[in-house]
């Protein structure tokens, strides 16, 4: 096990250490890595991440295809959490409205870089004219009538290719609350009081859909299992300062200023007796939060390498970085997330969709959540996710 120091933060946190756990992996040891197997008309191929997008863009004979595609000019990624809820959202409209699911994800680069199909392959040929598209922040953001029409859409055997991109929480809402939908979950053979009771963090299927998309790549599971050491429990915090280039929202602005009080309280949950011999994981869009943090937490702190970018945007400290910094910034932000959903104790710095996608992976034992109210900073067990 390597333990490396962080360059360059050295002086501004004295004896406190921030540290990376960095592991190599020969990616020639391992085939998995450029190639894997995909299910395309019950014949297997072995398509490479090099010649990946030409396949899904290919036509795919006489299926129906309901796709979450972003990375386009008229449909921006957003943040990665928003795009883990925009492809919750595709995928539950897929299942019941029966349609072939696909994800072509390609801002700024792959996603076959980073996750492989598990259960369900996403991974898919589909015809690149898409018949009809749909995108913003949930079905409650459409038009009267493109809300009454989206669901004849999904059973319009003409139409061959839905692209849908709803990236926020609240389309579960109004599927449950919608009579048609509703109607069709219960077709289907959804419990009707799972049907009233669902939300994004309780959805009705017997399997976490995340786990039934995907698989990580073995180079990013092998660096994420190296945190997790089995007899070694986890806190983990995920501190939202916003980074330079986007516009500070008041939320922000809290954070910023109660860092002490978010370290400190990090401090006292590692001096609690269960959490004694705990790592502790910062997930971060700022290196200057990890270097004052530092200054009140006792123990290493662990982080993932990597660029820290602003995939909303593609942005480095305010400008555009190169293809290969983009993604690695995209590999930090994905290994960051992942983390967080195999955490023992979350703290939530403010709460966001990040942290919140993240964390529907399983029932934690205790999850915090940084609030302010009447001008005072605070954390209260956010109850949502235990």
């Amino acid at each position: 096990m390597i333990w490396l120091g962080f360059i360059g933060l050295t002086a501004l946190i004295g004896p406190h250490r921030v540290v990376h756990r960095t592991y190599e992996l020969e990616r020639k040891e391992n085939l998995a890595w450029n190639s894997f197997k995909i299910n395309n008309g019950g014949d297997d191929k072995v398509v490479s991440m090099e010649n990946g997008r030409d396949a899904i863009n290919k036509a795919g004979g006489d299926e129906r295809f309901l796709v979450f595609e972003c990375g386009l000019s008229n449909s921006p990624c957003n943040g990665w959490g928003n795009r883990i809820a925009g492809i919750f959202n595709a995928y539950i409209l897929s299942v019941i409205s029966n349609r072939t699911f696909a994800i072509h994800l390609r801002e700024p680069c792959d996603l076959v870089k980073y996750f492989l199909p598990n259960k369900i392959n996403w991974y898919r040929k589909f015809p690149q004219k898409v018949d009809v598209l749909y995108s913003g922040a949930s079905i409650q953001s459409l038009s009267s009538g493109a809300k009454f029409q989206l669901y004849d859409n999904l059973f319009n055997k003409s139409l061959t290719v839905i692209s849908v991109k709803f990236f926020t929480y609240h389309s579960i809402h109004y599927m449950k609350h919608n009579n048609q939908f509703k109607k069709r979950f219960i077709e289907m053979g959804f419990d009707e009081d799972k049907i009233k009771s669902m939300t994004f963090f309780n959805l009705p299927f017997n399997e976490n859909i995340f786990d039934l998309l995907f698989r990580l790549t073995p180079e990013i599971e092998y660096q994420v299992n190296k945190y997790f050491d089995k007899k070694t429990k986890m806190i983990c915090a995920h501190i939202r300062t916003g980074n330079d280039g986007e516009v500070l929202k008041p939320y922000h602005v809290q954070v910023r200023e109660n860092i002490e009080f978010i370290g400190k309280f990090i401090q006292e949950q590692s001096e609690r007796d269960e959490y004694k011999t705990a790592d502790i994981y910062i997930a971060t869009d700022s290196t200057s939060a990890i270097a004052k943090l530092s200054k009140f937490i006792k123990k290493p702190l662990l982080t993932s390498e990597g660029s820290i970018v602003n995939i909303k945007r593609i942005k480095i400290n305010g400008s555009t970085p190169s293809t290969q910094k983009a993604c690695d910034g995209l590999r930090k932000v994905i290994l960051d997330w992942y983390i967080l959903s195999n955490c023992n104790n979350v703290i939530r710095a403010p709460g966001s969709t990040f942290s919140g996608t993240a964390m529907i992976r399983k029932r934690y034992s205790e999850v915090f959540k940084f609030v302010y109210w009447n001008n005072k900073p605070s954390f209260v067990h956010d109850d949502l996710f235990m």
